[in-house]
């Protein structure tokens, strides 16, 4: 069956939020099953330097990395959630989402914090 995963730098605190969680991957089951996967965000403080800033998306990147290419996970097609990415429509994501189902056994999506994610990551991925 083929396989989602959400991985996501912080904790999804609201249980609003988390109800909807579950009630997508109780609709989503006979299709796919749905993983979503939370790292430990960075304490970036405004007025950081741009170094500073930097190690932080690095310490993220390096931990969503461990749980999206870390072990044998080989087939795995992975979009970065972006801003600079592509803004597909309901009808190109659905025959863009098809297409991997296709093609992969899983798909994971990628949510960086409140900075975004580190540039290394973002072009590790498949598409943004």
């Amino acid at each position: 069956m083929f396989k989602v995963r959400v991985v996501a730098v912080g904790k999804i605190r609201e249980p609003y939020l988390r109800d909807a969680i579950g009630e997508y991957a109780k609709r989503l089951g006979r299709y796919c099953t749905l993983e979503v996967v939370e790292v430990a965000d960075e304490d970036i403080s405004a007025g950081e330097s741009a170094a500073q800033v930097e190690r932080h998306l690095r310490a993220e990147a390096d931990r969503l990395a461990a749980r999206i290419w870390g072990g044998a996970r080989e087939g795995r097609y992975v979009a970065a959630l972006d801003l600079r990415g592509d803004a597909p429509d309901s009808v190109g994501f659905a025959e863009k989402l098809r297409a991997i189902m296709g093609e992969r056994p899983e798909i994971s999506f990628v949510i960086g914090g409140s900075c975004g994610l580190h540039t290394e990551l973002l072009s590790r991925a498949n598409c943004r």
